[in-house]
């Protein structure tokens, strides 16, 4: 029997802010590459992190070596109470996000999972998918989200039942139906929806998101006032 012992929402974003500074300077490069970097960080490797708790950062596309990644980590989550998977993803084909997602699902009956986007980053296209499925979905107002209908590759034109089965997957994670009506008028023909966390939240109440980030992220000074 696995003991849940549930951090506070502020505390989760601040450690997730500790964490992330130095690992989005790190694999900057990979999102201009195509490729998807994986990382992962317990409290062996970052002390702010607590003893239970399994990162998971996401740089890049949905899709491989993602997937199998995750599923290498399985066996390992014997030791963890709560898996925060952190995203930063143009998305990626539709059939691979449907596996992670049902993969995050999997899950969700050993661990407590967390999905996380932080301020400036991106959860675009399939990326929405796997950010529905954790219990607790953390996100940036600053955060940059894009929805556009389900086409085949290098095409602009969507496929009418392939983006009805997207939307009924996001409606089956909770998403407001209000929103999903409102999205299939602008995402029906070739073209892209854009909004941001703050709006996802706040505007639209989609459901997508539950918590959202305080807009302030202190930093410490680079010098002391004292300081030339």
């Amino acid at each position: 029997m696995i003991r849940r012992i549930y951090p506070s929402f502020a505390k989760i974003a601040f450690v997730l802010l500790l964490i992330g500074i130095d690992w989005a300077r790190a694999y900057g490069a990979a999102a201009e590459c195509g490729q998807t970097e994986i990382r992962v960080i317990t409290a062996n490797e970052n002390p702010s992190l607590d003893a239970g708790t399994l990162v998971i950062l996401v740089l890049g596309p949905i899709a491989p070596p993602m997937m199998e990644e995750l599923d290498r980590l399985r066996d390992g989550l014997d030791g963890y109470d709560r898996l925060i998977l952190d995203l930063d993803s143009p998305g990626g084909e539709l059939s691979y996000a449907e596996r992670v997602a049902t993969f995050l699902q999997s899950i969700r009956g050993e661990v407590d999972l967390t999905t996380y986007v932080r301020h400036g980053s991106r959860c675009l296209s399939s990326c929405v998918l796997a950010f529905v499925q954790g219990e607790t979905r953390i996100a940036g107002g600053s955060s940059s989200w894009l929805f556009h209908g389900v086409c085949r590759a290098f095409a602009d034109l969507p496929l009418p039942r392939e983006t009805e089965y997207f939307l009924s997957l996001l409606a089956d994670a909770g998403v407001s139906k209000v929103f999903l009506s409102l999205l299939k008028r602008y995402i029906g023909g070739p073209g892209e929806f854009w909004v941001s966390g703050y709006e996802l939240y706040h505007v639209y109440q989609t459901g997508i998101i539950t918590n959202l980030l305080d807009p302030l992220r202190p930093l410490s000074p680079l010098f002391k006032s004292s300081d030339p």
